[in-house]
């Protein structure tokens, strides 16, 4: 997948505490013009225009430090889930994704739970839930949060092992 980073952020900063992002339209760059490893966020209309190059969007773990893995990788189409036009309220909907891995529990042309309340909590799933086809529940802490949002952190989950794990999601073509 030929790629941008759209938002990244590392667990040591807080930044999934304090950069609470329901909607891309209510964001301001974080670090626009500055990408780094513990919190950033490109211009919305650099954002905009990567959107209509893309096809596809993934978020990954620790990508500063491992490349892409595919253990703890999400990856959907825009068609099936459109991550800059998500709606707000997203409480639990599950979401088509063409593939998951979640602490080694995979699934491929599956359905995903997707939370997403403005004001609350930013885009991520929660596998402490298993309400579509992905099911993550093995080895699940209680209310565990992955990709986005960690308020119940898992160590077993990459982008949660450690005070400098990161998170970042992508936009790009397959």
């Amino acid at each position: 997948m030929a790629t941008a980073a759209s938002l990244d952020f590392a667990t040591r900063t807080g930044a999934s505490q304090h950069v609470i992002l329901s909607s891309y339209s209510d964001a301001n760059a974080v670090s626009g013009d500055h990408p780094n490893w513990q919190a950033y966020l490109i211009r919305l209309t650099y954002f905009a225009w990567l959107w209509t190059q893309s096809t596809h969007w993934r978020a990954t773990c620790r990508y500063d430090t491992d490349g892409v893995v595919l253990t703890d990788y999400m990856r959907t189409s825009l068609a099936d889930c459109n991550i800059l036009t998500l709606p707000t309220g997203v409480d639990g909907a599950c979401y088509l994704f063409e593939f998951i891995n979640i602490r080694g529990h995979e699934c491929v042309n599956c359905t995903v739970p997707l939370w997403n309340i403005k004001g609350t909590y930013p885009l991520h799933t929660d596998t402490s839930f298993h309400r579509c086809e992905f099911n993550g529940t093995e080895g699940v802490i209680d209310f565990e949060d992955n990709f986005g949002f960690y308020r119940a952190i898992n160590p077993s989950h990459r982008c949660s092992s450690g005070p400098s794990s990161t998170t970042q999601f992508w936009l790009g073509g397959k």
